[in-house]
Protein backbone atom coordinates (compact mmCIF):
# COMPACT_ATOMS: atom_id res chain seq x y z
CA UNK A 1 0.00 0.00 0.00
CA UNK A 2 1.35 3.35 -1.05
CA UNK A 3 1.14 6.53 1.67
CA UNK A 4 -1.47 8.93 0.15
CA UNK A 5 -0.79 10.73 -3.30
CA UNK A 6 -0.57 14.23 -4.39
CA UNK A 7 -1.63 15.31 -7.75
CA UNK A 8 2.02 15.11 -9.04
CA UNK A 9 2.71 11.78 -7.91
CA UNK A 10 -0.70 10.33 -9.15
CA UNK A 11 0.24 11.47 -12.84
CA UNK A 12 3.90 9.70 -12.00
CA UNK A 13 2.91 5.88 -10.82
CA UNK A 14 0.09 6.35 -13.90
CA UNK A 15 2.55 5.96 -15.89
CA UNK A 16 5.24 3.48 -14.20
CA UNK A 17 4.65 0.49 -16.24
CA UNK A 18 4.47 -2.17 -13.57
CA UNK A 19 1.65 0.15 -11.67
CA UNK A 20 -0.58 0.29 -15.54
CA UNK A 21 -0.38 -3.13 -15.15
CA UNK A 22 -2.21 -3.56 -12.15
CA UNK A 23 -4.83 -0.55 -13.25
CA UNK A 24 -5.52 -2.68 -16.67
CA UNK A 25 -5.71 -6.20 -15.60
CA UNK A 26 -6.23 -6.04 -11.97
CA UNK A 27 -9.81 -5.73 -10.34
CA UNK A 28 -10.55 -2.42 -8.80
CA UNK A 29 -12.03 -2.16 -5.58
CA UNK A 30 -13.19 1.00 -3.09
CA UNK A 31 -10.77 1.52 0.03
CA UNK A 32 -10.67 4.10 2.33
CA UNK A 33 -8.12 7.46 1.43
CA UNK A 34 -6.50 7.26 5.22
CA UNK A 35 -3.63 4.80 4.87
CA UNK A 36 -3.90 4.53 8.78
CA UNK A 37 -7.09 3.67 8.09
CA UNK A 38 -6.76 0.46 5.62
CA UNK A 39 -4.04 -0.73 8.02
CA UNK A 40 -6.61 -1.16 10.45
CA UNK A 41 -9.21 -2.23 8.11
CA UNK A 42 -6.50 -5.23 7.29
CA UNK A 43 -6.11 -6.42 10.36
CA UNK A 44 -10.04 -6.53 11.84
CA UNK A 45 -9.87 -2.97 13.72
CA UNK A 46 -11.79 -0.07 12.75
CA UNK A 47 -10.52 3.68 12.28
CA UNK A 48 -10.46 4.46 15.69
CA UNK A 49 -9.50 1.37 17.02
CA UNK A 50 -5.90 2.50 19.61
CA UNK A 51 -4.29 3.89 16.63
CA UNK A 52 -2.25 6.75 18.39
CA UNK A 53 -1.23 3.65 21.33
CA UNK A 54 -0.14 1.23 18.15
CA UNK A 55 2.03 3.62 16.69
CA UNK A 56 3.73 4.33 19.93
CA UNK A 57 3.98 0.61 20.97
CA UNK A 58 5.25 0.03 17.35
CA UNK A 59 8.21 3.08 18.09
CA UNK A 60 9.18 1.43 21.14
CA UNK A 61 7.35 4.20 23.41
CA UNK A 62 5.14 3.96 26.36
CA UNK A 63 1.84 3.01 25.28
CA UNK A 64 0.21 1.90 28.07
CA UNK A 65 -2.88 3.89 29.16
CA UNK A 66 -5.51 5.85 26.86
CA UNK A 67 -3.97 7.62 24.25
CA UNK A 68 -4.71 10.05 21.01
CA UNK A 69 -2.95 12.10 18.31
CA UNK A 70 -4.20 15.88 18.63
CA UNK A 71 -3.89 18.23 15.46
CA UNK A 72 -4.63 21.50 16.11
CA UNK A 73 -6.70 23.22 13.22
CA UNK A 74 -9.84 25.76 12.70
CA UNK A 75 -12.86 25.33 13.35
CA UNK A 76 -15.48 28.36 11.78
CA UNK A 77 -19.36 27.89 13.40
CA UNK A 78 -21.97 29.56 10.79
CA UNK A 79 -25.75 28.88 12.07
CA UNK A 80 -26.14 25.96 10.56
CA UNK A 81 -22.83 24.19 11.09
CA UNK A 82 -19.14 24.01 12.12
CA UNK A 83 -16.99 23.80 9.66
CA UNK A 84 -13.42 22.19 9.78
CA UNK A 85 -10.56 23.30 8.19
CA UNK A 86 -7.04 21.64 8.48
CA UNK A 87 -4.02 24.34 8.34
CA UNK A 88 -1.50 21.61 6.81
CA UNK A 89 1.63 23.94 5.78
CA UNK A 90 0.40 27.44 6.63
CA UNK A 91 0.97 26.25 10.12
CA UNK A 92 4.75 25.45 10.58
CA UNK A 93 6.13 22.53 12.43
CA UNK A 94 7.28 25.36 15.30
CA UNK A 95 4.18 27.39 15.40
CA UNK A 96 2.55 23.91 16.25
CA UNK A 97 4.75 22.82 18.45
CA UNK A 98 4.98 26.30 20.44
CA UNK A 99 1.14 26.69 20.28
CA UNK A 100 0.65 22.74 21.67
CA UNK A 101 3.35 23.20 24.40
CA UNK A 102 0.87 25.99 25.59
CA UNK A 103 -1.76 23.47 26.61
CA UNK A 104 0.01 21.59 28.30
CA UNK A 105 0.14 22.76 31.46
CA UNK A 106 -3.56 22.65 31.28
CA UNK A 107 -3.64 18.92 30.33
CA UNK A 108 -1.30 18.34 33.52
CA UNK A 109 -3.70 19.61 35.40
CA UNK A 110 -6.45 17.71 33.86
CA UNK A 111 -4.21 14.32 34.42
CA UNK A 112 -3.22 13.82 31.09
CA UNK A 113 0.16 14.08 29.76
CA UNK A 114 1.21 15.82 26.03
CA UNK A 115 3.75 14.40 23.90
CA UNK A 116 4.83 17.39 21.91
CA UNK A 117 7.06 16.06 19.52
CA UNK A 118 4.87 13.51 18.87
CA UNK A 119 2.03 15.39 19.05
CA UNK A 120 -0.04 12.67 21.21
CA UNK A 121 -1.98 12.63 24.54
CA UNK A 122 -2.05 10.31 27.51
CA UNK A 123 -5.43 10.62 29.42
CA UNK A 124 -5.64 9.72 32.81
CA UNK A 125 -9.33 7.93 32.59
CA UNK A 126 -10.81 6.11 29.39
CA UNK A 127 -11.94 8.11 26.45
CA UNK A 128 -15.59 6.89 25.28
CA UNK A 129 -15.44 9.38 22.28
CA UNK A 130 -14.28 7.90 18.88
CA UNK A 131 -13.11 11.45 16.79
CA UNK A 132 -12.53 10.80 12.97
CA UNK A 133 -9.38 11.67 11.30
CA UNK A 134 -9.28 15.58 10.55
CA UNK A 135 -8.56 14.43 6.96
CA UNK A 136 -12.41 12.78 6.94
CA UNK A 137 -14.16 16.08 7.07
CA UNK A 138 -11.75 18.80 5.76
CA UNK A 139 -13.39 21.61 4.62
CA UNK A 140 -16.85 19.38 5.67
CA UNK A 141 -19.25 20.24 8.84
CA UNK A 142 -17.81 18.75 11.81
CA UNK A 143 -21.13 19.89 13.96
CA UNK A 144 -22.47 16.17 14.31
CA UNK A 145 -19.00 14.91 15.84
CA UNK A 146 -18.64 18.11 17.83
CA UNK A 147 -22.41 17.18 19.16
CA UNK A 148 -21.44 14.33 20.32
CA UNK A 149 -18.97 15.94 23.28
CA UNK A 150 -21.78 16.76 25.05
CA UNK A 151 -22.43 12.91 26.33
CA UNK A 152 -18.85 13.79 28.09
CA UNK A 153 -19.08 16.82 29.71
CA UNK A 154 -15.76 16.78 31.17
CA UNK A 155 -14.03 16.34 28.42
CA UNK A 156 -16.13 19.19 26.62
CA UNK A 157 -15.31 21.63 29.56
CA UNK A 158 -11.66 20.99 28.61
CA UNK A 159 -11.62 21.19 25.43
CA UNK A 160 -13.63 24.95 25.53
CA UNK A 161 -10.85 25.99 28.00
CA UNK A 162 -8.13 24.79 25.58
CA UNK A 163 -9.68 26.85 22.67
CA UNK A 164 -9.33 30.00 24.78
CA UNK A 165 -5.79 29.54 25.59
CA UNK A 166 -5.58 28.93 21.70
CA UNK A 167 -7.27 32.24 21.02
CA UNK A 168 -5.17 33.96 23.54
CA UNK A 169 -2.03 32.97 21.81
CA UNK A 170 0.37 35.61 20.36
CA UNK A 171 0.69 33.53 17.44
CA UNK A 172 -3.01 33.13 16.26
CA UNK A 173 -3.26 36.88 17.01
CA UNK A 174 -0.40 37.45 14.32
CA UNK A 175 -2.17 35.25 12.39
CA UNK A 176 -5.15 36.60 12.45
CA UNK A 177 -4.16 39.99 12.16
CA UNK A 178 -2.97 39.24 8.03
CA UNK A 179 -5.89 37.63 7.68
CA UNK A 180 -4.57 33.88 8.37
CA UNK A 181 -6.79 31.19 9.92
CA UNK A 182 -5.89 30.71 13.33
CA UNK A 183 -5.40 27.42 15.38
CA UNK A 184 -8.03 27.65 17.35
CA UNK A 185 -8.63 24.18 18.07
CA UNK A 186 -7.27 20.88 19.34
CA UNK A 187 -8.54 17.42 17.56
CA UNK A 188 -7.68 14.83 19.40
CA UNK A 189 -8.32 11.28 17.08
CA UNK A 190 -6.96 7.62 17.13
CA UNK A 191 -8.12 7.51 20.85
CA UNK A 192 -8.01 4.54 22.17
CA UNK A 193 -5.86 1.72 24.10
CA UNK A 194 -3.34 -0.81 23.16
CA UNK A 195 -5.96 -3.58 21.48
CA UNK A 196 -5.10 -7.13 22.68
CA UNK A 197 -3.10 -9.61 20.55
CA UNK A 198 -4.34 -9.50 17.10
CA UNK A 199 -4.73 -12.78 14.63
CA UNK A 200 -2.12 -12.76 12.65
CA UNK A 201 -3.26 -11.85 9.02
CA UNK A 202 -0.08 -11.45 7.37
CA UNK A 203 3.06 -13.98 7.39
CA UNK A 204 5.45 -10.64 7.84
CA UNK A 205 5.05 -6.67 7.26
CA UNK A 206 7.35 -4.08 6.01
CA UNK A 207 8.08 -0.11 6.11
CA UNK A 208 8.77 2.22 8.20
CA UNK A 209 5.69 3.53 8.92
CA UNK A 210 5.39 2.65 13.45
CA UNK A 211 2.09 1.79 13.20
CA UNK A 212 2.71 -0.85 11.11
CA UNK A 213 5.35 -1.91 13.08
CA UNK A 214 3.03 -2.01 16.08
CA UNK A 215 0.53 -4.36 14.60
CA UNK A 216 3.04 -6.33 13.54
CA UNK A 217 4.14 -6.86 17.05
CA UNK A 218 0.73 -7.33 17.91
CA UNK A 219 0.39 -9.91 15.45
CA UNK A 220 3.48 -11.58 16.67
CA UNK A 221 4.61 -11.79 12.93
CA UNK A 222 8.40 -10.29 11.43
CA UNK A 223 8.46 -6.39 10.73
CA UNK A 224 11.47 -4.75 8.58
CA UNK A 225 11.32 -1.25 8.91
CA UNK A 226 12.66 -1.12 4.64
CA UNK A 227 10.24 -2.16 2.22
CA UNK A 228 10.85 -4.23 0.18
CA UNK A 229 9.37 -7.12 -1.85
CA UNK A 230 11.54 -10.16 -0.57
CA UNK A 231 8.34 -12.19 -0.13
CA UNK A 232 4.48 -12.00 0.69
CA UNK A 233 3.55 -9.53 3.32
CA UNK A 234 1.85 -6.29 3.85
CA UNK A 235 4.01 -3.46 2.69
CA UNK A 236 3.74 0.33 3.36
CA UNK A 237 6.09 2.62 0.99
CA UNK A 238 6.13 6.34 0.26
CA UNK A 239 5.53 6.77 -3.76
CA UNK A 240 8.76 6.91 -5.59
CA UNK A 241 9.10 3.26 -4.42
CA UNK A 242 5.74 1.91 -6.06
CA UNK A 243 6.66 1.14 -9.08
CA UNK A 244 9.51 -0.93 -8.42
CA UNK A 245 7.20 -2.81 -5.52
CA UNK A 246 4.77 -3.04 -8.33
CA UNK A 247 7.35 -5.13 -10.34
CA UNK A 248 8.85 -7.07 -7.81
CA UNK A 249 4.76 -8.26 -6.84
CA UNK A 250 4.23 -8.87 -10.64
CA UNK A 251 7.46 -10.97 -11.09
CA UNK A 252 6.44 -13.14 -7.65
CA UNK A 253 3.45 -13.85 -9.36
CA UNK A 254 4.92 -14.73 -12.55
CA UNK A 255 7.57 -17.33 -10.44
CA UNK A 256 4.56 -18.51 -8.15
CA UNK A 257 5.56 -17.09 -5.01
CA UNK A 258 2.67 -15.47 -3.94
CA UNK A 259 -0.62 -16.51 -5.53
CA UNK A 260 -2.12 -12.57 -5.58
CA UNK A 261 -0.98 -9.34 -5.05
CA UNK A 262 -2.68 -5.92 -4.26
CA UNK A 263 -1.59 -2.22 -4.78
CA UNK A 264 -3.63 0.04 -2.56
CA UNK A 265 -3.27 3.71 -4.44
CA UNK A 266 -5.32 6.67 -2.28
CA UNK A 267 -7.60 8.27 -3.39
CA UNK A 268 -7.98 5.92 -5.89
CA UNK A 269 -8.72 2.43 -4.44
CA UNK A 270 -6.95 -1.05 -4.35
CA UNK A 271 -6.41 -3.26 -7.51
CA UNK A 272 -6.16 -7.13 -7.21
CA UNK A 273 -4.36 -9.35 -9.31
CA UNK A 274 -4.04 -13.01 -9.45
CA UNK A 275 -1.73 -15.09 -11.35
CA UNK A 276 -4.06 -15.67 -13.96
CA UNK A 277 -5.17 -12.09 -14.85
CA UNK A 278 -1.83 -10.41 -15.38
CA UNK A 279 -1.79 -12.00 -18.59
CA UNK A 280 -4.46 -10.05 -19.46
CA UNK A 281 -2.79 -8.13 -22.07
CA UNK A 282 -5.34 -6.61 -23.91
CA UNK A 283 -6.87 -4.31 -21.58
CA UNK A 284 -6.30 -0.85 -21.30
CA UNK A 285 -4.88 0.98 -18.94
CA UNK A 286 -7.99 3.90 -17.87
CA UNK A 287 -6.34 7.35 -18.15
CA UNK A 288 -5.64 9.39 -14.83
CA UNK A 289 -9.03 11.35 -15.41
CA UNK A 290 -11.48 8.48 -16.01
CA UNK A 291 -10.09 6.88 -12.51
CA UNK A 292 -10.84 10.21 -10.87
CA UNK A 293 -14.08 10.52 -12.46
CA UNK A 294 -14.71 7.23 -11.32
CA UNK A 295 -13.43 7.87 -7.75
CA UNK A 296 -15.72 11.24 -7.38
Amino acid sequence: MVDALDGAALVELHAAPAVRAFLARGVRAPIADDPAAVLLALVGLDAGSGRAALARFGAGLDAESCWSDVELLHLAPTLDSVRLQRLGTSLTVADHDALLGTLAARLTEEGALLDVARRQVRWSRALALRDPHPAKLDGGDAREVLEAHRTDRDHLRLALELQMLLHRHPLNESRAARGALTANAPWFHGTGFLPATLEPRFGATRGSDPLLAGLARRMGVPHDATAHASGPGLVRCAAPLAPALASAALAALGAGAISNACLHLPPLGAWRLGRGARWRFWRRTPSLAALLAEEA
